[in-house]
């Protein structure tokens, strides 16, 4: 239930976000009908931010907390899941100007994510904890490095919204 209620705030929170950066009130942000896609993209941001803001969160304490425990093994599926929906949804953004149909190499990271969540699942369930740590933790570097990457570059949508 609290995780819900988190994905649902981080989900709002990245609405108005959009609409200030917009400059336009909430009530308006989508309510605008086009044909270029601008409301499919929006959600398509939407979706991806919020996995991805679930996965920074929480893969930060996952790493701190007691491993093993019920809570543990509730909040790493709930973090499995938000790495895939992360990974799925950047396939969803693309950008004209990257090489191959508009994926770029930060893409190549969203499939070695997914196959980070296979592996290191796969792994707890043979009992191989340390392989499961190091795919896990891997994963998670991994989507720290990408948040980095989309801050740091021009171009980007989040470089836009704290640098522009």
């Amino acid at each position: 239930m609290a995780a819900s209620r988190a994905i649902a705030a981080s989900a709002c929170a990245l609405y108005y976000a959009h609409c200030y950066h917009l400059n336009r009130k909430p009530a308006d942000a989508g309510s605008h009908q086009s044909d270029d896609g601008s409301a499919y993209r929006a959600m398509s941001v939407y979706i991806h931010l919020t996995a991805a803001l679930w996965v920074l969160a929480i893969g930060g304490l996952q790493l701190a907390a007691t491993k093993g425990t019920p809570r543990h093994r509730f909040v790493g599926w709930s973090w499995m899941a938000a790495m895939i929906v992360a990974a799925i949804s950047s396939f969803w953004l693309t950008n004209p100007g990257n090489g191959f149909l508009g994926y770029g190499p930060i893409h190549l990271l969203s499939i070695w994510v997914m196959i980070c969540v296979v592996v290191s699942v796969g792994a707890v369930r043979r009992g191989n904890i340390r392989r499961h740590r190091g795919f896990a933790v891997g994963a998670y570097l991994g989507t720290v490095g990408a948040a980095i990457g989309a801050l740091a570059m021009p171009g980007r949508l989040l470089h836009s919204y704290f640098f522009a």
